[in-house]
């Protein structure tokens, strides 16, 4: 595990516990050790005490210094000193800015009650005490006619219990987001993406600043308003479940950013992402045949997991409804239920190439394994996770494929090239989007082959080009340990349903 110090050299300052800790918690939990200390220091209540906090400081080799609980941005980030130091901060008030993140009780709560379909329209709980918030009273006050929707409260953590509070969160759809006392940041917003809610975020704070989320979430997609006369129109759009995964897609992915953007910081290397696409098919809603897949990764490997979650081609309209219910709920197992998994959602059908070609933008690793969404690996035989990265790594194969089979067919042996074998691999002329481990590099460049506007199967354009191309410039094996050679099952997503080639573009 990182190390990770909560830090108060001031008698009567706790160094843990706050709120706005838990989103930091809950980043550093599972990531491993590195040679650079993650020191976190509760900020509003330390900013005497910088020459005290340098010598602790000092102590550590490496730094990772995050500043917290300083609403109001006072904390004197300048005056902290190390020689090997990063200085991040909450609120706007840092170069480097991290979200202010949920409270400690949401993931809790929210896993609690589990997956819920929406079915209120929006929802607000909270004080009442500047002048934008009371801009949005007067527009919520007249937009909710049925009186059960908008409950202002007292004082900040003052309304219903926090059950009673996330239940209600749970259902909503849209969730206005005035800004805090200080800053346009508040915990509503991060408590209403974990929720799967869309957050609608004031452009301006109560003393009328107006580039906070800009700076912090440039490419957010949720709304964020000039006047709360827009808020309704917002509203609207929040309704659309489309859009709703749109956002929680983005939220979760966001989260994986941040943690690899301080795995990156700490100096830790991981040498596999595993990519792992989805579409649509007969069993959705269900989620059955995915989870599977999930878990038998997750037998042979913790590492992070992106899933590419296609748009819906013409031909498969009437599953639209079906499939948005399975990518909603697909979403919420991302966040709550697998581990360290992105996903990526595409609002038009672009198929496994298109996918694919983003995928590995986000792709930090040197190697990348393949495995759809209906061929999880078997969990009943051993796979030499060692063997295959150091025969990658080196170059000596540029892809690694995982037989379904237990044997190599008669009918399929003379794509092998006997004179290519490595031990436990055997050289083959054959692609198969059947699982794989391959070279990152080597990946971006097959992608070469396929156009921008290519919509298809991976396999469908490569084959050709291996059976006809030079072995050398492939390197391609099969993965052929003593005895039976099956890693790999096949769930039939597709259920016997016609393969599409209409309109497939290479």
């Amino acid at each position: 595990m990182a190390e990770v110090v909560y830090l108060s050299v001031k008698d009567g300052t706790p160094a843990r516990g706050y709120w706005d800790q838990a989103f930091i918690e809950d980043i550093f939990e599972s990531l491993p050790s590195a040679d650079r200390t993650v020191v976190v220091v509760p900020g509003a209540y330390q900013g005497d005490c910088v020459a005290n906090i340098n010598k602790e400081l000092s102590k550590y080799r490496k730094v990772l210094a995050i500043v917290t609980s300083d609403e109001e941005c006072k904390f004197p980030l300048h005056r902290l000193s190390h020689p090997d130091m990063l200085i991040y901060g909450q609120y706007g008030g840092a170069l480097l800015n991290i979200p202010l993140g949920y409270t400690p009780q949401t993931r809790k709560e929210l896993k609690r009650i589990g997956y819920v379909s929406k079915s209120t329209p929006w929802y607000f709980a909270g004080q009442i005490n500047h002048s934008r918030r009371r801009l949005m009273a007067g527009v919520l006050n007249a937009y909710d006619a049925d009186h059960n929707k908008f409950f202002p409260t007292a004082g900040f953590a003052q309304g219903a219990q926090p059950w009673h509070y996330f239940e209600n969160m749970s259902r909503t759809c849209a969730v206005p987001c005035p800004p805090g006392n200080e800053t346009q940041d508040s915990f509503r917003v991060y408590e209403a993406l974990e929720s799967g809610a869309v957050p609608i975020v004031d452009r301006f704070s109560a003393q009328g600043n107006g580039d906070y989320w800009s700076r912090l979430f440039p490419h957010a997609p949720f709304p964020v308003i000039d006047s709360y006369e827009q808020l309704p129109f917002a509203i609207e759009k929040a309704q659309s479940k489309s859009y709703r995964n749109t956002v929680f897609a983005w939220w979760i992915a966001e989260k994986m950013k941040w943690r690899q953007q301080f795995k990156e910081a700490l100096g830790i290397r991981e040498a596999l992402t595993i990519v792992v696409p989805t579409s649509p098919i007969k069993s959705h809603p269900s989620t059955e045949i995915i989870d599977q897949t999930i878990a038998s990764i997750r037998h042979h490997t913790m590492q992070d997991i992106i899933i590419t979650i296609d748009g819906i081609r013409p031909e498969q309209e009437h599953l639209r409804e079906a499939y948005e219910e399975y990518v909603s709920r697909l979403l919420w197992k991302c966040n709550f239920e697998y581990e360290n998994v992105m996903p990526l959602v595409f609002k038009q059908h672009v198929h496994q190439s298109g996918m694919m070609k983003q995928a590995l933008e986000y792709v930090k690793t040197p190697l990348v394994m393949y495995v759809e969404h209906d061929t999880p690996l078997v969990t009943d035989e051993q796979i030499d996770w060692a063997f295959i990265s150091k025969t990658l790594l080196r170059a000596d194969a540029n892809v690694v494929r995982f037989h379904y089979e237990a044997f190599i067919p008669e009918e399929h042996k003379y794509l092998l090239v006997p004179d290519k074998n490595i031990p436990f691999l055997s050289a083959t002329k054959q692609w198969s989007q059947r699982p794989h481990v391959a070279r990152t590099d080597f990946y971006k460049e097959i992608m070469r082959f396929f156009s921008p506007e290519s919509n298809c199967f991976i396999e469908d354009r490569i084959y050709g080009q291996c059976v006809e191309g030079n072995w050398d410039d492939w390197k391609l094996f099969i993965y052929t340990p003593p005895g039976s050679i099956k890693r790999s099952l096949n769930l039939d997503g597709r259920g016997g349903d016609v393969k599409y080639e209409k309109e497939q573009v290479w």
